[in-house]
């Protein structure tokens, strides 16, 4: 991605004394960054580049292409460690929400072996939209303080 980068910023791809300036940067923009149009504000706001459409989108093919690279390494890392979930799918859970809450309503709704996390449905939490009522389902890690089983095995 560096010489996508450097391109669109006039940079010669045989110069390298600017490179570890431009990683600095974008690594500084996407942390938090939601999605492209974020990271470019803030890389046009923090750093003074062009916000431009062709910089959202080189931004938003670096942030796709760091989380799939976060999930193969995480993939990796529950293989090797052999991270396993003691709960079942559908089982009961507490969840801890950020808001000092305890819900003891919610269920296990997808696990995700692979990434070692869970999709929690809590009723309680459900969100109201424009048109309808839609469903909160929170993701966490398997190893997480934010939630644990209820059922026995």
């Amino acid at each position: 991605m560096l010489p996508r980068f450097k391109e669109f910023l006039d940079y010669s791809k045989d110069d390298t004394r600017e490179d570890d300036a431009v990683k600095l940067k974008l690594v500084r923009a996407a942390d938090y960054a939601s999605d492209g149009y974020e990271m470019c504000k803030r890389l046009e706001d923090d750093a003074y580049w062009d916000g431009s459409s062709v910089l959202c989108e080189l931004c938003e093919d670096f942030l796709d292409e760091m989380y799939r690279a976060h999930r193969e390494v995480v993939k990796e890392w529950v293989k090797q460690y052999g991270i396993k979930l003691n709960a079942k799918l559908c089982s009961r859970v507490r969840l801890y929400a950020s808001t000092a809450k305890i819900y003891d309503d919610c269920e296990l709704a997808e696990i995700d072996e692979e990434e070692a996390t869970v999709s929690i449905y809590c009723p309680a939490l459900h969100v109201r939209a424009g048109t309808g009522c839609g469903i909160l389902h929170q993701i966490h890690p398997f190893e997480s303080k934010f939630w644990e089983p209820l059922d026995a095995k």
